[in-house]
């Protein structure tokens, strides 16, 4: 009888902490649902960021959703990771920026860069209101003469004192 009562507490502790654990903190598909719960959401996104790309993939659409719901720089820094088509076009829409809201748009410049998507430039919407030179300015100093003094080992300021 004894026995057979701490076997009955043993399997309801069990069955208790089992239905408390969220699932297995190694799937992306549960730090996936636990994206759109506020409390969890960093730490979400920190497991999420702790696992291999090819894993993390399978929650990109939960990601992309979190995004475009919140519109938030460390959210759309998260999406830098992932190198597609569908990633590409959130970052080209977050180009655009205001004065008081930029750090998307570098977080984006940036991502777009380390995917060399060099269709996102051409397709970029804002054009540059600022023109760049085609040459570099002349420079008023010849730096051609300060070289004897960098091969010497010191510098011929000090050599004169």
């Amino acid at each position: 009888m004894r026995k057979l009562s701490f076997v009955a507490v043993g399997a309801l502790t069990a069955g208790l902490l089992l239905s408390g654990c969220g699932g297995d903190p190694n799937d992306p598909r549960t730090w996936a649902r636990k994206l759109s719960n506020l409390r969890d959401q960093k730490e979400a996104l920190d497991q999420l960021a702790k696992m291999s790309v090819e894993r993390a993939q399978q929650a990109l659409p939960e990601m992309i959703a979190l995004y475009k719901e919140t519109k938030k720089p460390e959210h759309l820094e998260a999406l830098s990771r992932f190198h597609n088509d569908q990633t590409k076009a959130i970052f080209i829409d977050a180009l655009d920026f205001t004065e008081d809201d930029f750090d998307r748009a570098v977080i984006a410049a940036g991502a777009l860069g380390e995917m060399k998507a060099v269709d996102a430039v051409r397709s970029s919407s804002r054009p540059s209101s600022t023109s760049f030179p085609s040459s570099p300015a002349p420079t008023r100093y010849d730096w051609r003469r300060f070289a004897p003094w960098s091969r010497s080992g010191t510098s011929g300021l000090c050599r004169r004192l």
